[in-house]
């Protein structure tokens, strides 16, 4: 622990010192005044598509201004398919903050000179409003030296980085912390607009996609990896539980590039009679999207591609782990729902536990399993699975006595 405290010290005493680099020269520089409105996104599939239900809703409120979305690169090509979004600043979250996350490490020449351009580019404009719904102390001290005539982020209770936080924004949001990251979005929207009457809903995408795999038919897609394996249901239970699949149904296999071992796992201990089409680090954002928008169903652990299948209308079964529970998953949407909109809720299958909800690394109070699993996740037994099933409406889809 105490390792890990220096080294978060470490990187954020290397972004003050390179952010006031910048800040030193354009004390000769003037910044312009614009009429944008530039926002935060998530730097992960899921939130970003969770995040989606409250963004749309800036447009509507903010109809005299230009809304400017600040998002990572992976997530642009999905970004620019939503009308609600005037313009998008693309960058690559990885090299701006020197690594995935505050405690990784990714700092040379190429990410100084990375985080330098980007900021130079922003800091020639003065913002009407900076908005920032995401809690994360190295996305806030980039925003501070940003110019705008408002800055607004999530109030933070943590006694070491609140203090530090009230500085970096003209206004800080206090958010519940139990809340679930559909509701953290929605309230704070609903405080920083105080358009009372707004409650969180399912983030529905509402773009027409075109089928480009009309060689594809009858098919569901399977997911097998996600933020990180510890998380995620082994592929040994997952080929269980495809196997009471109808035979004439294909399987889809989708993912990052990285993943393909799991792929080539399932393969190879698959004993159904079902087609299988790889397609994992096969395809770009939207090639996947219109995979699952067309597919029966998804299934997959806590990952992107069971929110994508939410956002398209598809039903899906979500293997879910504690870690997060309650977090992003299941949902808990404040408005009525509607037969249909049930329909597709994912049916989320777990074995809950006291220490449910631990939190946001990579760590577990037990030991890991021997395939190096989180024990809530491991102890989830596909009989169990294919029960949950058998009470739903994707029965239709397997053959389960």
């Amino acid at each position: 622990m105490f390792k890990k405290r220096v080294f978060i010290l470490l990187k954020i005493f290397i972004y003050f010192l390179v952010d006031n680099i910048l800040n030193f020269i354009f004390l000769f520089i003037k910044s312009k005044d614009n009429n944008e409105i530039l926002i935060f996104s998530p730097s992960t599939l899921g939130d970003f598509v969770i995040f989606t239900n409250s963004l749309k809703e800036y447009k509507t409120f903010y109809k005299n201004h230009k809304i400017v979305l600040f998002c990572d690169k992976n997530l642009s090509i999905l970004a620019k398919k939503l009308n609600y979004i005037d313009k998008i600043l693309s960058t690559n979250y990885e090299d701006l903050f020197f690594g995935k996350n505050i405690f990784s490490f990714k700092f040379n020449l190429k990410t100084l000179f990375y985080r330098l351009k980007i900021l130079f580019s922003l800091k020639k404009s003065k913002y009407t409003k900076i908005i920032n719904h995401i809690n994360l102390f190295y996305i806030s001290i980039f925003i501070k030296s940003l110019n705008s005539y408002e800055k607004i982020g999530i109030y933070d209770e943590n006694k070491f980085f609140k203090n530090a936080f009230s500085n970096m924004y003209t206004k800080t949001i206090k958010i519940d912390k139990n809340l679930s990251e559909l509701d953290i979005f929605a309230t704070f929207f609903r405080q920083l607009t105080n358009k009372k009457d707004f409650l969180s809903g399912l983030p529905y995408f509402n773009f027409y996609m075109e089928n480009n795999f009309q060689n594809l038919s009858n098919y569901i897609c399977l997911t097998l990896g996600g933020s990180f394996l510890e998380k995620c249901y082994s592929v040994e239970n997952f080929a269980k539980i495809i196997s009471n699949l109808k035979p004439d149904i294909n399987i889809c296999l989708l993912g990052i590039k990285s993943e393909s071992f799991l792929g080539e796992k399932f393969i190879k201990i698959y004993k159904g009679k079902n087609k299988i089409i790889n397609f994992i680090g096969k395809t770009d954002l939207l090639e996947l999207i219109k995979l699952i928008k067309f597919s029966k169903f998804v299934i997959g652990s806590d990952t992107g591609a069971i929110h994508l299948a939410l956002a398209n209308k598809v039903p899906s079964i979500c293997i879910l782990s504690g870690h997060s529970y309650g977090f992003c998953q299941p949902y808990k949407p404040k408005i009525s729902l509607t037969e249909f909109d049930k329909k597709i809720l994912p049916i989320c299958i777990y074995k809950k536990m006291d220490c449910f909800g631990c939190g946001t690394e990579k760590s577990c109070k037990y030991k890991l399993s021997k395939n190096k699993k989180f024990k809530c996740i491991e102890e989830i037994e596909p009989l169990e699975c294919l029960k949950q099933i058998k009470s739903s409406h994707l029965k239709q889809f397997f053959n389960i006595e």
